[in-house]
């Protein structure tokens, strides 16, 4: 198991027509990530349409913790070349930073964000999809705090 040090978050950045695994990560890291990033269960959330891309090191720096937005960085399933990384989501790389495995209901949430975000298929009935209509019609931050009541 990887020692993390705790860095201190003020904002919480992710993409602009985000998708389930970013809300499910955000919420892990809200629920549990206290003590990995002191600040986090009350940081803002901010949306952005791009970033540029910095080191995990820059960002923490500035106390923005980007999720799903920044590739290379600790919780984005590309790595920096833009290219996915095998059996990952922006969720998995939140729950393992974590060491949240053990509890069998959240590995069972974790499993079907990841089957979601990566796996062709996915019904216009499951969350991920309905995430995904809503941002057509709905602002993100309403969508969010919407998909967010759902997954708690």
């Amino acid at each position: 198991m990887t020692t993390n040090v705790a860095i201190q978050v003020g904002n919480i950045i992710t993409h602009t027509g985000f998708h389930l695994d970013e809300v499910a990560a955000v919420y892990l890291l809200r629920s549990y990530g206290e003590g990995y990033f002191p600040g986090v269960s009350k940081a803002t959330l901010r949306f952005s349409e791009g970033m540029e891309a910095k080191s995990d090191a820059a960002f923490d720096a500035s106390r923005i913790l980007p999720v799903g937005c920044a590739h290379g960085t600790r919780f984005n399933d590309k790595d920096k070349d833009g290219k996915r990384l095998p059996g990952a989501c922006t969720t998995t790389q939140v729950y393992k930073y974590l060491g949240l495995g053990g509890d069998t209901a959240l590995e069972r949430i974790v499993g079907e964000v990841l089957r979601c975000d990566a796996e062709a298929g996915v019904k216009n009935t499951e969350l991920a999809e309905l995430i995904k209509m809503g941002l057509h019609r709905v602002p993100n931050e309403s969508v969010w705090k919407w998909a967010t009541e759902v997954l708690t």
